[in-house]
Parts: C-alpha cells; sequence; structure tokens
C-alpha cells in the first residue's frame, strides 16, 4: 500500500493513466486496517491474524474481514471466539470497521458514489469478486464486468515477472467467507468493481514472504491496478447495474 500511494504520486506528471484517474478521482488508501493486531505481530506473535479486542472470553482477537454486515455469521465465519476467523459478537463490532465504514459511508451520504473498491490480502496470488459468504448466493449483475476487469488486471500483472494470479468468485471457486470486505464494498458501499486480492506467494513461503519478494510484489500488483483505473476509464457506466 505503501508502494502504491508512492508509485501514484511519483508517475503523476509522467504517466497519461494515472494523471486522468487522480484528476477524475478521489483515491483513499489504508495502509493498515489491523493496526493493534500488525503491532502484535512484531512483539509476540509473527503469525498473529486477528486484531487484539477481548469480551472477557478465554481467547483475544476478531478475525475483521468475518466482521462485515454484509453475510455476517455465514459459512466461513466462526462463532468461537478462540478461532482465527471469529467473526465477533455482531456486525461492525470492533472499533476499526466502526471508522473504516462510516468513514466511506458518510461520503456516500453526502453524495459521493464509489467505483472501485479493492481490500489487499495475504496470501495466495488469488483476484476474487463477490459474493463471498455463500456458493448459492445470486450471481451479482456485474459478473461478467468484475470478471473482465481482473482478467485485465492479472494479464497486466503478470507482464512484468510472469506471476499467475487466479481470477474468480469468492465463494463458488475458492471457499465461502461470511462477513468479508469484498461483498460489503459490493453491496453496501455500491462499488461497481469489488475485489478481495491475496498477494504472493501460493504457499511456499506464505505469511513469511522473504523480503526479496517485497518490492516486485509491489510493482506488479502496482501494474493490476493500473489496468483496474484504465478498465474506470474506459466504462462507460462504471456504476452497479
Amino acid at each position: 500500500m505503501m508502494n502504491l500511494a508512492r508509485k501514484l504520486i511519483d508517475d503523476y506528471g509522467s504517466d497519461s493513466t494515472i494523471k486522468k484517474v487522480l484528476d477524475s478521482y478521489d483515491l483513499y488508501i489504508v495502509p493498515t486496517l489491523n493496526v493493534d493486531g500488525y503491532v502484535y505481530t512484531w512483539t509476540n506473535d509473527r503469525m498473529w491474524r486477528k486484531n487484539r479486542m477481548n469480551y472477557g472470553t478465554a481467547c483475544t482477537g476478531i478475525d475483521l474481514n468475518r466482521n462485515y454486515p454484509t453475510g455476517f455469521g455465514g459459512t466461513g465465519a466462526s462463532s468461537n471466539p478462540c478461532f482465527e476467523t471469529y467473526h465477533g459478537p455482531s456486525p461492525i463490532s470492533e472499533v476499526e470497521m466502526q471508522h473504516v465504514t462510516s468513514f466511506f459511508l458518510n461520503k456516500v451520504a453526502a453524495g459521493q458514489t464509489f467505483q472501485l473498491f479493492i481490500d489487499f490480502h495475504a496470501y495466495g496470488q488469488l483476484w476474487l469478486y463477490p459474493w463471498g459468504y455463500s456458493r448459492v448466493a445470486p450471481i451479482v449483475n456485474d459478473s461478467d464486468d468484475l470478471l473482465n476487469a481482473a482478467n485485465d488486471a492479472a494479464r497486466a500483472l503478470k507482464s512484468l515477472f510472469g506471476t499467475e494470479y487466479f481470477v474468480g468468485n469468492s465463494a463458488r471457486d475458492m471457499y465461502p467467507a461470511g462477513g468479508a470486505s469484498e461483498d460489503w464494498g459490493y453491496d453496501e458501499l455500491k462499488a461497481k468493481y469489488s475485489y478481495i486480492i491475496e498477494l504472493r506467494d501460493e504457499g511456499k513461503y506464505g505469511f513469511i514472504l522473504p523480503e526479496r519478494f517485497i518490492e516486485p510484489t509491489g510493482e506488479e500488483t502496482y501494474a493490476g491496478v493500473k489496468s483496474l483505473f484504465q478498465t474506470l476509464l474506459n466504462d462507460p457506466n462504471p456504476i452497479q447495474s
């Protein structure tokens, strides 16, 4: 995310696509949402996933990517506080989620529309779109555009270092995850293009990605995101159908 922000600034004066996007859209970048959980990975447990909230249970932490309201408590989310995918006591129970969702929804209430929402994760090399909460959920109206844009982005990403990404529907093609971000981005934020992107790698190193892969991961991800920007600029109706 830091690389993405830096590249947008650096390329504004030399890249016509980036200039047009930044002249046409407001971009909001959250470098990391799970701040206390991130700190905990450096101080106590390198593989910690959840935040550090405890509601008086035997185990600490809520999986923030199961705490969104769309599909909350569904398949792929756990009601057990000791599980890695514990969804929390209620939708948007976590202060992180309260702030980030209210920030964006207040923009909507003020008249802004959102065309693109991306939640970056690791790992798996996956580019996934709604719905994620159920394999039997109705196909979203914009599924063809979501798929085509993601395929274009994956090709652009691959063109740099040959990295292959799987593109597909979150629940049907991978696994259900109730209360996840890509569903909220499409359902409540009304972003036509809403994705979860799982970055490198496919499992050899997993969450402990060696430092030498960080820069190329950033470069190729930027290429994929730039392709999505081009899709927005070319789309005659970048609003949900």
